[in-house]
């Protein structure tokens, strides 16, 4: 009796692990080995892109684009009342207001920043006017 349960236990046992060689493939796909851009790394209070650092304040939310896209970044607050944006285009801190606030009692401002590789990293804050100086010591 006891010979056919051990019997049985080793078939059962090299079905498995058949069955498990093959989850894993033999080589990497070819979607691993490639990624369309390159990566970030986001923690509590800091955004790193790789070519341009920033820290953010706490509770903020991170809003990060495509991986194939220009590095760019929106940071904007809980209640998406306010926000800044950094990017290396331009024309990617053209970002829409905060939904929630009229257009009319919002404050903008914008900087340029040059890098070390000739690369110009532009910075916009996007915030109410009425609380403004606070917003603007953040930026």
């Amino acid at each position: 009796m006891h010979f056919y349960l051990k019997v049985f236990m080793l078939t059962c046992w090299g079905m498995l692990i058949s069955g498990c060689g093959t989850i894993a493939p033999a080589t990497i796909p070819p979607q691993l080995n490639y990624t369309p851009g390159p990566s970030v790394i986001v923690t509590d209070d800091s955004y790193d892109a790789g070519i341009f650092f920033a820290r953010y304040p706490f509770g903020w939310r991170v809003i990060t684009p495509a991986a194939f896209s220009t590095p760019w970044v929106v940071f904007t607050t809980r209640d998406e009342t306010a926000l800044i944006v950094l990017a290396l285009d331009r024309g990617d801190t053209q970002v829409p207001p905060p939904p929630n606030i009229p257009a009319d009692q919002l404050c903008r401002e914008e900087q340029s920043v040059p890098m070390k590789d000739a690369d110009t990293l532009t910075a916009a804050l996007v915030a109410p006017c009425a609380e403004w100086d606070s917003y603007i010591t953040i930026f």
